[in-house]
C-alpha cells in the first residue's frame, strides 16, 4: 500500500511485521523500518487499505488502525468497532465512504469507526465456504466494488449449496433503501 508518502507492505516471515520504506524513497526498504502489529497469536497481516490519515492493517481476525499526522510519526490502535478481519489482500474494497471486507464472520463494511454486516442473507453461504474450503483457498477471495451499479462481488471458491465457484453479489442500492442487502 502506498500511504504518507511511503510504501508499506507485510513481511514475508514475520507475519505480524510491517515494514516501510524512507519518505519520497520507495525503492530504500531500511532494515530498522518496520512496525510489529499487536495480533493475538497466531493472527497475521492479510490486507492494507490507506484511508485518509489512516492506514487499516486487516489481520484474520482484527483490523488495527496506523493513525499518521505527518510522514514522520505514526500511533497503531486496535479497532474497537471493527468485529473481523480479512480473508486475504484482494478480500477488501474502497469504496465511498468505507472499507469492505470479507472474512470468515461474514461481510462487512468499516467506516473507520464501526462495522457493520452486509451479509445476513447469505449466512448459510459463508458458514458453509469457511467450513468447507482450504485455508489457501479463503485467501484468494476476491472482493470487487462496481460503483455505477453500486454492487459488491465476491467472487468465492465454493457456492452455497452447489459446491462449485462462483460470485455473491450484494446490492448496496438495496441496503440503503430496505436496509437489507
Amino acid at each position: 500500500a502506498v500511504w504518507k508518502n511511503r510504501w508499506w507492505a507485510p513481511n514475508a516471515t514475520v507475519g505480524n511485521r510491517l515494514h516501510f520504506t524512507e519518505i519520497f524513497q520507495n525503492q530504500s526498504w531500511p532494515t530498522l523500518f518496520f512496525i510489529d502489529i499487536p495480533f493475538e497469536r497466531g493472527d497475521e497481516i492479510t490486507a492494507l487499505v490507506a484511508q485518509g490519515d489512516t492506514l487499516l492493517v486487516f489481520g484474520q481476525s482484527k483490523v488495527f488502525l496506523i493513525i499518521g499526522q505527518t510522514s514522520l510519526d505514526f500511533e497503531v490502535r486496535p479497532s474497537a468497532g471493527a468485529q473481523a478481519g480479512a480473508f486475504g489482500p484482494r478480500a477488501v474494497a474502497l469504496i465511498e465512504n468505507g472499507v469492505i471486507h470479507a472474512s470468515a464472520e461474514g461481510v462487512f463494511i468499516f467506516d473507520g469507526a464501526t462495522d457493520k454486516l452486509l451479509s445476513q442473507d447469505i449466512e448459510p453461504g459463508i458458514r458453509d465456504l469457511v467450513a468447507r474450503t482450504a485455508s489457501t483457498s479463503l485467501e484468494l477471495i476476491d472482493v470487487v466494488y462496481h460503483f455505477p451499479y453500486k454492487e459488491v462481488r465476491i467472487s468465492v471458491p465454493r457456492l452455497y449449496p452447489r459446491a462449485t465457484a462462483g460470485e455473491w453479489v450484494l446490492d448496496l442500492n438495496r441496503t440503503r433503501e430496505a436496509q437489507v442487502p
